[in-house]
């Protein structure tokens, strides 16, 4: 069992995997500094991140701030009739410590509460919002997956199915 949200899922293309790493590549702007790209060619980036080597490494391009964005990681593997994308779906490093530095002092809170003060109700509180923020949070990364898998797919032409 994962703490953090999480998600993978395994994608079958009929394109060879050059094929599909290039479909990728051409959707992904790559994050390196000093590189700037002319507004019309920057409307066509779907991810930010790299693709290389038949591994890519990737998150939706935003608008506005998304705290809890998948990071999409990945390989393509080749077959005898296209290829296989192995993708997870995972928090960034800073959201990933944001959920676990709250979620523990949520315990400590509870625990300290309990133990110390014999309040109930300042424990209870604090469990609750506790368990209320990771609540929020998986929902909302679970929500941004989705739009991330809506953008992988379109990237891919594959047929959306969830």
């Amino acid at each position: 069992m994962r703490l953090l949200p999480y998600f993978q899922e395994t994608l079958v293309l009929p394109w060879p995997e050059q094929e599909t790493a290039s479909k990728l590549k051409q959707a992904t702007r790559p994050l390196e500094k000093g590189v700037e790209y002319p507004d019309a060619v920057e409307k066509s980036f779907l991810f930010n991140g790299w693709v290389k080597e038949n591994r890519f490494r990737i998150s939706r391009k935003i608008k506005h701030p998304e705290n809890f964005l998948p990071l999409i990681i990945g390989s393509i593997e080749g077959t005898s009739a296209g290829s296989i994308v192995f993708v997870q779906y995972r928090l960034f490093f800073s959201s990933a410590i944001f959920l676990i530095f709250w979620s523990v002092t949520a315990v400590f809170l509870c625990f300290f509460f309990l133990i110390f003060y014999k309040n109930y109700i300042h424990s209870a509180v604090s469990a609750l919002l506790g368990v209320l923020n990771y609540i929020v949070a998986t929902k909302n990364f679970h929500l941004q997956i989705k739009s991330s898998r809506k953008a992988l797919n379109e990237v891919l032409t594959i047929d959306d199915q969830g």
